[in-house]
C-alpha cells in the first residue's frame, strides 16, 4: 500500500514540472508592469506590452507596448512634466537557449511620444534686453507645452516562466527623443517590473 502510495507521489512531482512546461505561452502573452522613469527628474511609470511569438519557443516576438508617466518632480526649470506617454511597435529577440523558462532578450522599437510640460518661470537667468548690449539678470516664461515626437526605443529585460502560463518580467528601456522642442529630453530611462499572462 505504501509503495503504491509513494509511488503514485512520485508520478505527480515528475509530471507537474513537465505540464507546467506545457503550459508556457507559445502564442502571445501581455505583460502589466509598474517602475520608475529618470530623467530629467523622476516620475511613476506603468506599462503594457504585448509579445506574439513569431516561433512557438519564444526566441522572437512583437508587438505594441505603452508607458504612462506621471507624477513627475526634481526636473530642470522648463523640463517639468505633467504627463508622458510613449507608445511604440518593438521586436525582442531571446539571448539564451529558446523555449526554456528564462527568456533573457534585447528589444527595438520605433513609435511616438506625447507630453505635456508645465508652464514655468525661472529666476536669476541672465539675459539681454532687445536694442541692448548688456545683459541683466532677469526671469524666462516657459510656456506649457503638448507636443508629438518620434521616439526610438532600445532596451532589455528578462521573462521568468515559473508558473507555466503566468510569469514575472522586468525591462530596462532608453527612449530617444528624435524631434521637437528642446525642452524634451534627447534621452531618458524607465525601469519596469511586472507580471505576464500568456496563451
Amino acid at each position: 500500500m505504501r509503495s503504491a502510495a509513494l509511488g503514485a507521489f512520485l508520478a505527480v512531482a515528475a509530471w507537474a514540472p513537465a505540464a507546467r512546461c506545457d503550459r508556457r505561452p507559445t502564442v502571445a502573452s501581455d505583460g502589466f508592469y509598474i517602475g520608475a522613469r529618470v530623467g530629467p527628474g523622476t516620475a511613476f511609470t506603468g506599462a503594457w506590452d504585448l509579445d506574439v511569438y513569431l516561433t512557438r519557443n519564444r526566441l522572437l516576438s512583437i508587438g505594441p507596448a505603452v508607458s504612462l508617466n506621471i507624477l513627475g518632480r526634481n526636473a530642470p526649470a522648463g523640463q517639468e512634466q505633467e504627463l508622458v506617454v510613449s507608445g511604440d511597435m518593438r521586436l525582442k529577440i531571446g539571448l539564451n537557449e529558446p523555449g526554456g523558462i528564462f527568456r533573457p532578450f534585447v528589444m527595438l522599437g520605433g513609435g511616438f511620444t506625447y507630453a505635456e510640460l508645465l508652464e514655468t518661470r525661472q529666476a536669476g537667468v541672465s539675459v539681454t534686453p532687445p536694442g541692448s548690449l548688456m545683459s541683466v539678470q532677469g526671469e524666462v516664461l516657459h510656456p506649457r507645452l503638448r507636443q508629438w515626437s518620434p521616439m526610438l526605443t532600445l532596451g532589455a529585460g528578462m521573462d521568468l516562466f515559473a508558473l507555466g502560463a503566468v510569469g514575472f518580467t522586468t525591462a530596462f528601456q532608453t527612449r530617444f527623443h528624435l524631434g521637437g522642442s528642446d525642452r524634451l529630453p534627447d534621452a531618458w530611462f524607465e525601469l519596469l517590473f511586472g507580471v505576464r499572462f500568456g496563451l
